[in-house]
């Protein structure tokens, strides 16, 4: 037989083979439900199985983001930040128009632009309109695992060790009607064995402020008397403040004083007059606590722009906002409240009209009333003071105890001594003021064992 001939007998009989296995195929797939089960068995693993290694692919460029952005250093300037910004976008949307291929390559590109942007949600919107889903959902994923992980993180880096205490999960103190699921709090416990008398640790506030008729005698940063320092500094733009030292006069001035400062010995501010008239004339120290707090997150912001962080810094307001909180309601003074301190900060903290809403406002006077602590009257201090448990109008804080007869001076929100237990019957430390001003220490009056609860008998606002 020749050559030509037998090649196409043979590519004869392949066609007839193929058509045969066709036409086999195709009768098992009508005819025989064995057959139709197990190819469909067939294509739903190979599916999973494409949906398992996309699964994967997913996970591991969520992962590898996740470990690049974190080494990463950022612009700090806004020149900088805005260029980093559009190269990145542009990186980006280069690589989504090369094809699915790259989608996952984008990813990284957008996700360090987010990490600049001024406004990341405002950016997040537009993504979710301008790239595509895939990508998006990766991105989404990446945010929540870098959330997740700063949360994590918080609590092993607070508090600082050197206090030699620690936030720990403890079985919650409240019942809850009809749930039989555990709940669980966090509690300040110790991380050695402490000895009846020790000072476990000592804490200045996060915020602090006097009450009005004590700003003419003591301390505007520390709260101590001006009687009991040798040194009195005035402010050099008004006559509202004074302080007992040049140190607590800039600290006072960097952190908050800037912001606020009415500036009456050369333009009176009647902004900051009605503001500084309506606390004084009703004895208020929130509203004025909270201009302050809502001050110093701009001054820690500038801060962290020209600090080399060595690991995540967690801002007052990631403090703030794990504190628990007494529900506040609205009074008919709350709207009035709310639009002075937006009038004051108006020009000097970014967005604080749209920021400060009456829930945010509420939401921190809640925190506040929670959570601060009274800040006694020295006993060279003056006598024009606030009767504990009067301390102006619907304003509650932790009363502690032996302070019922006591002047008191200020309030003050600590970090720390804010996780501090409550209990009238057992308690194995007191909170004491003895440098007199409002430099917080913590004594154990009784030995106590690592691991254990730090407890006192303050009184919770109700």
């Amino acid at each position: 037989m020749k050559s030509s001939t037998l090649g196409l007998v043979t590519a004869g009989i392949v066609v007839i083979a193929g058509i045969t296995y066709v036409v086999y195929y195709d009768y098992q797939r009508r005819k025989n439900p064995a057959y139709r089960q197990q190819k469909s068995k067939e294509k739903k693993r190979e599916i999973k199985q494409a949906i398992k290694t996309n699964k994967q692919d997913t996970l591991s460029t969520i992962q590898k983001v996740l470990d690049l952005v974190a080494q990463d250093e950022y612009p700090t300037l806004t020149e900088e930040k805005e260029a980093y910004f559009m190269n990145q976008v542009s990186q980006g949307e280069s690589l989504v128009a090369k094809g699915e291929t790259y989608y996952h390559d984008s990813v990284l590109p957008f996700y360090r632009a987010l990490k600049v942007y001024p406004k990341p949600l405002d950016l997040i919107m537009m993504y979710q309109k301008t790239v595509p889903d895939a990508i998006f959902q990766m991105i989404i994923s990446i945010m929540s695992l870098e959330q997740k992980k700063m949360q994590n993180g918080f609590y092993e880096q607070f508090p600082p060790k050197s206090t030699f205490v620690k936030l720990a999960e403890l079985p919650s103190l409240e019942a809850r009607d009809g749930d039989d699921k555990q709940s669980f709090r966090r509690g300040l416990v110790v991380d050695k064995d402490i000895k009846a008398g020790e000072v476990i640790y000592t804490e200045t506030p996060l915020i602090s402020a006097l009450y009005p008729s004590f700003e003419a005698s003591n301390c505007h940063f520390c709260m101590k008397s001006v009687t009991m320092s040798s040194i009195k500094v005035a402010c050099t733009n008004c006559n509202n403040v004074i302080f007992c030292s040049t140190e607590c006069e800039r600290q006072g001035q960097k952190l908050y004083h800037q912001f606020i400062c009415t500036n009456d010995k050369f333009k009176a501010s009647t902004v900051g007059e009605d503001f500084n008239n309506y606390c004084g004339r009703n004895n208020l120290k929130y509203p004025q606590m909270i201009a302050r707090f809502l001050a110093s997150m701009v001054e820690e912001e500038m801060d962290d722009k020209q600090t080399d962080q060595q690991q995540q810094h967690y801002s007052s307001w990631d403090h703030i906002e794990r504190m628990r909180y007494l529900e506040s309601l609205p009074t008919e003074n709350t709207v009035q409240e709310i639009e002075m301190i937006k009038r004051v900060l108006a020009n000097k903290v970014p967005g604080i009209d749209k920021f400060l809403t009456d829930d945010i406002y509420l939401m921190l006077r809640g925190k506040l009333a929670y959570n601060s602590y009274p800040i006694p009257v020295s006993s060279a201090g003056s006598d024009n003071g606030v009767r504990d448990g009067q301390a102006g109008m619907e304003e509650q804080y932790r009363q502690l105890p032996g302070m019922d007869t006591k002047d008191v001076a200020g309030l003050a929100l600590y970090k720390i001594s804010t996780y501090i237990g409550q209990s009238m019957e057992n308690p194995n430390v007191k909170i004491i003021f003895a440098e007199n001003n409002n430099k917080l220490s913590v004594v154990a009056t009784q030995d106590i064992q690592k691991g254990e609860e730090l407890i006192t008998d303050y009184v919770v606002p109700l």
